[in-house]
């Protein structure tokens, strides 16, 4: 389904998230640069053949991933919305965000993420730098 989706629809870049299969040889003319986590789930980055992203930067946990394409950053994350992870969410917006960026370029945010006002920083930044 999402083979035929992405070519109807002549797409050049998808973000996807929650990505649990690592097999996508059956989306042909796509390159796809993954990030799966420990827990078995990650994000993925498809290009068609011919767009060449750099800087590819993946989070660890495999919930985020950033690259560079002409000039512009694509960053891919998923973010929970529950209370239960505000943290992660602080996190996303004062730490992990820095780092997948790392500079101020055009930027392009993208994927499942949850609104939240996140204004202090947290020890966690000093660990991905």
């Amino acid at each position: 389904m999402l083979n035929e989706f992405i070519h109807q629809q002549e797409i050049d870049i998808i973000l996807l998230q929650e990505v649990t299969h690592t097999d996508f040889e059956m989306i042909r003319g796509y390159t796809v640069h993954l990030n799966i986590g420990i827990n078995k789930r990650g994000t993925a980055i498809l290009t068609r053949d011919q767009i060449s992203l750099t800087n590819i930067t993946r989070l660890p946990s495999g919930r985020g991933m950033a690259a560079s394409y002409q000039g512009i950053w694509l960053v891919n994350r998923h973010a929970h919305s529950d209370t239960a992870n505000r943290q992660e969410r602080e996190d996303f917006y004062n730490v992990e965000l820095v780092y997948l960026l790392r500079s101020l370029p055009p930027t392009m945010i993208l994927g499942a993420i949850s609104t939240a006002s996140c204004r202090r920083r947290t020890a966690r930044q000093h660990e991905l730098q």
